[in-house]
């Protein structure tokens, strides 16, 4: 934008016609990485790349798979697909988030449903522990005032090509405490190729 901008090039949006790895595309810790540096980069719209699938006669360029997101036979999720899905779901007012070299994941408030919503994925190696801060949520009106907020997870483990009827439940609802603004959340078994999705509510 900046370059454009210095010559004078207008730009109504930007946008990426195909996004992913052949050799990664069943993975929903990456894909969640994508995601995430598209909406940091402020990238309008993109698209995701297509490739052979597993099955060597399917190509996914040219089957209703949603671009391998589904398996070709019988159209069930893969992983993937609830990487996706969790995305879309993560709707309101996004919110910054500061990622490190293993996690990196989408925020946001959803204002109408009053819920806090988080996508993460895990890309890189290191210990399956994790731990999760957010803070300043007494800036935020419909949490103004709660000391115990309900949080549920569910973990998007990275089984490449298999079907994954659903994501799996970490926790059900449980309580935490907002101390001074901030929820500190921890993690088990959140490794490499994986995705976790956790909402919390007051």
């Amino acid at each position: 934008r900046s370059f454009m901008r210095h010559h004078g090039i207008a730009v109504k949006g930007i946008g990426i016609n195909e996004v992913g790895s052949s050799s990664r595309q069943t993975n929903p810790g990456l894909i969640v990485w994508y995601l995430a540096s598209l909406e940091e980069a402020g990238v309008d719209f993109a698209a995701r790349a297509c490739w052979q699938d597993d099955e060597p006669t399917t190509n996914n360029c040219r089957t209703p798979t949603l671009d391998g997101i589904l398996t070709p036979q019988d159209l069930q999720p893969r992983a993937a697909y609830w990487a996706y899905h969790r995305y879309a779901e993560v709707k309101g007012e996004l919110i910054y988030v500061v990622h490190d070299d293993a996690i990196a994941g989408i925020a946001s408030l959803d204002h109408d449903a009053r819920a806090v919503r988080l996508i993460l994925g895990r890309n890189g190696n290191g210990a399956s522990q994790s731990l999760i801060v957010l803070n300043n949520l007494d800036q935020v009106p419909w949490l103004a005032g709660h000391s115990l907020l309900n949080v549920s997870a569910y973990r998007i483990p990275n089984t490449g090509w298999a079907v994954l009827d659903s994501p799996i439940l970490v926790n059900s609802i449980i309580s935490v405490p907002m101390v001074n603004g901030s929820v500190t959340l921890e993690f088990g078994e959140f490794v490499a190729g994986d995705a976790l999705s956790v909402d919390l509510v007051p």
